[in-house]
């Protein structure tokens, strides 16, 4: 569970290491990266988080947060077994793209698309602790 409202992860990537293709911080030859994350929302065993990456690489986001030691619900890969809820428990990985904005290849300007983050995600940490379930301000 995070101790902060808020936490930049500036740990160095390497992408495609191990067998099953991980990306994992490399201090050594890892290439920069930058997570920045946001508690939104909490209970005593889970989090909702806010994050915004300024950098790109393949599983970023589950990378640095395994680095913090915090995993994402129904993640196969990157779960610090403290964080472990059984996976019958959550019927998908609960990481939600909100939003994302990229130069459109066709007419080189910027574009942007959001979705709504799913009610799913709502229900599913209501009902992992639903007597202590807090917005955080």
């Amino acid at each position: 569970m995070p101790t902060w409202q808020t936490q930049t992860c500036l740990e160095p990537l390497s992408t495609n290491t191990g067998r099953k293709h991980l990306t994992r911080v490399d201090v050594k030859h890892g290439k920069p990266a930058q997570s920045d994350f946001k508690l939104n929302q909490k209970t005593k065993d889970v989090a909702l988080l806010d994050c915004e990456i300024k950098s790109g690489y393949r599983h970023q986001i589950r990378a640095h947060l395994y680095a913090l030691g915090l995993g994402i619900l129904g993640d196969p890969l990157y779960r610090p077994s403290q964080n472990f809820i059984p996976p019958q428990h959550v019927p998908r990985m609960a990481l939600h793209a909100y939003q994302i904005t990229f130069v459109h290849p066709g007419n080189k300007k910027a574009v942007t698309y959001t979705a709504e983050t799913p009610a799913i995600f709502y229900e599913l940490l209501k009902s992992l602790s639903p007597k202590d379930w807090d917005t955080v301000a």
